[in-house]
């Protein structure tokens, strides 16, 4: 995970989604061997699951963006067959990836901070403490 700390300030998003999986490997790992660690190991994958939901809503935000930008893009080749005065508006697409587009930017200026709380010192310790169980 500390592997990361150099990119992240200026991480793409298929970076961060990179991380996300990196954290899903992590907190299967501690949740295989869950019984045999500390009590701290529930502490732990508590917060993985954390930054873990961030990135996932951060992806997700993303790939509508996509989709719909791609949407936006066919509109017009989409209703070519549909006579000019019976054509629909594009505005609630618009719309909708205006939102998307503004939560997926909410997601990547906070994930700093989202990731400051995960690797704050209290979470280290108790990693440490519920491997040094086993």
């Amino acid at each position: 995970m500390n592997a990361y700390d150099d990119i992240l300030p200026t991480a793409t998003i298929p970076q961060l989604h990179s991380l996300r999986i990196e954290l899903k490997r992590l907190r299967y790992a501690l949740e295989f061997f869950g019984e045999v660690m500390g009590p701290q190991t529930k502490l732990v994958i508590n917060e993985i699951k954390r930054l873990q939901d961030h990135l996932g809503d951060l992806n997700d935000a993303d790939g509508a963006c996509h989709l719909l930008a791609d949407i936006l893009s066919n509109w017009d080749n989409q209703y070519s067959s549909i006579s000019l005065a019976e054509r629909p508006a594009p505005n609630p697409v618009i719309a909708f990836l205006a939102y998307r587009a503004q939560e997926r930017h909410r997601l990547l200026v906070s994930f700093p901070s989202a990731w400051e709380n995960f690797t704050r010192p209290e979470i280290h310790q108790n990693f440490a403490l519920a491997i040094a169980e086993m």
